[in-house]
């Protein structure tokens, strides 16, 4: 998970769930994503990582408000207002600025793009 600019993962989720509960750093509630009567839904807020343990469902700060709002990563990260630079990438992949920027990598609006190219460079 990216953890750039999200500085409160329970503001996220208070947007979209009302009745929770914290226990050490784990928000705790009914899964928003099926019906159920005890409450099975885990939403770290340090790690900004969910998981329910009744569906199944899981992921993160991104793909949760994507769910939420039915809407795709790309539009969730702009909603919350992330943006994701071959710095980030780098260091995901553990590989270094100037090589993916010698692959073509670059920084765009909310996101980074990269050139898909066959054998002839097209």
């Amino acid at each position: 998970m990216y953890k750039k600019e999200i500085t409160d993962y329970e503001e996220i989720v208070s947007k979209y769930i009302d009745d929770y509960k914290i226990r050490r750093d784990e928000l705790i509630c009914l899964c928003p994503f099926h019906d159920e009567d005890t409450p099975s839904f885990n939403f770290n807020i340090k790690t900004g990582l969910f998981k329910c343990f009744g569906c199944g469902e899981s992921g993160n700060a991104v793909t949760f408000v994507a769910k939420m709002e039915g809407i795709s990563t790309k539009e969730a990260w702009k909603k919350l207002h992330l943006k994701y630079t071959v710095n980030d990438y780098s260091r995901e992949k553990k590989l270094p600025v100037d090589f993916l920027e010698k692959l073509g990598l670059k920084d765009e609006e909310n996101n980074i793009s990269m050139p898909y190219l066959d054998e002839k460079k097209k």
